[in-house]
């Protein structure tokens, strides 16, 4: 009996439609088996991709680049697999090693966008080896490709990286363990919410990491102290989880306003105007105000806003973009 027979019974059974869903179909194809997760996220966010109703152009292009890329990274990484036993042991005696690291952040434009995805997901287990293994990615492809090349992971919870714990014990019994949980962790877990479930996704992932970052300061220097009060440790079942979800929904605005102002700093410093949140911003416009906005800017310019944006990073057409998608999604009734 093959795997579509299978899913199609199990549809059946359970009243829902006789086809398969876009991680079953490329696991058919692949022989790939994905965990619910990363790679399911990806596999998802391709075959979204490739429905939209805008079609393969633009930022759905290069949407779809980095999903596929990092879909063949995820396929590739799979036989540096075993070297994960290596990168355990640096981490038990360098905590550079023992931070997790963000292998979803991404930069530049089109392909480079597409490269990094490949290269972040395929290497992100690569041991740092005392710095061999980036000497050796310098010299065969002119970048460092070790896990410690990545971007530390930032935390929403807590003010301060996330650490991999015991990570020798985990290679022995296969039992991965956490740091213990503060208060607002607890309250998550008591809620069945998983830490990274309290960020909303911007639309960028290196936006988020500003958010988070943000966030897990406002945790440590305010909420905490909020969860332990007397008047919130009275509250009980839906009017304590109503009170937790008030009080994130007040430090999220407060730590994505100021991560935005954060996002500013480091562009400037790169010398861009446009930041991460630009990017997310844009690429949430609808499709029809997406093509308003590149229909202006073809007849002004010639090219479109990505075009645009990626020629002259001293300026935000991220941002005019979004603004003349909407203005112009309101002139015509």
């Amino acid at each position: 009996m093959q795997k579509g027979d299978l899913v199609q019974i199990k549809n059946r059974a359970t009243g829902q439609p006789d086809k398969l869903d876009a991680k079953e179909i490329l696991e058919g194809f692949t022989g790939a088996t994905f965990r619910t997760g990363a790679g399911a996220y990806m596999i998802d966010n391709i075959f979204k991709t490739l429905g939209s109703e805008d079609g393969l152009k633009g930022l759905k292009a290069e949407q779809l680049g980095e999903y596929v890329s990092g879909y063949l990274g995820e396929l590739t990484g799979g036989a540096f697999t075993p070297l994960k036993v290596l990168t355990d042991i640096e981490a038990a005696f360098d905590v550079e090693a023992a931070y997790v690291r963000d292998s979803k952040q991404l930069e530049g434009f089109g392909l480079e966008r597409g490269a990094q995805a490949f290269k972040n997901a395929a290497t992100r287990n690569l041991p740092f080896l005392g710095g061999l293994t980036d000497k050796f990615g310098q010299f065969a492809f002119g970048t460092d490709i070790s896990g410690q090349s990545l971007p530390i992971s930032e935390s929403p919870t807590r003010d301060k990286p996330i650490i991999k714990q015991s990570t020798i014990g985990a290679q022995l019994t296969g039992v991965r363990k956490t740091e213990v949980r503060n208060t607002l962790e607890n309250e998550l877990a008591n809620f069945g919410l998983e830490n990274y479930e309290i960020i909303p996704y911007t639309g960028d992932k290196k936006a988020d990491a500003f958010v988070k970052a943000r966030l897990g300061k406002f945790v440590e220097k305010g909420l905490l102290k909020e969860l332990d009060s007397e008047s919130y440790q009275k509250l009980e079942g839906t009017k304590r989880k109503t009170a937790l979800n008030n009080k994130l929904k007040r430090y999220r605005k407060l730590a994505k306003d100021i991560a935005k102002v954060d996002a500013m700093i480091d562009a400037k410093k790169k010398g861009k105007s446009f930041t991460s949140f630009d990017r997310a911003e844009y690429r949430k416009l609808t499709s029809n105000q997406k093509s308003l906005a590149d229909q202006y800017y073809m007849e002004k310019h010639g090219k479109t806003v990505l075009e645009m944006q990626e020629e002259e990073p001293d300026k935000n057409h991220f941002q005019a973009g979004k603004l003349i998608g909407r203005l112009l999604s309101n002139a015509y009734q």
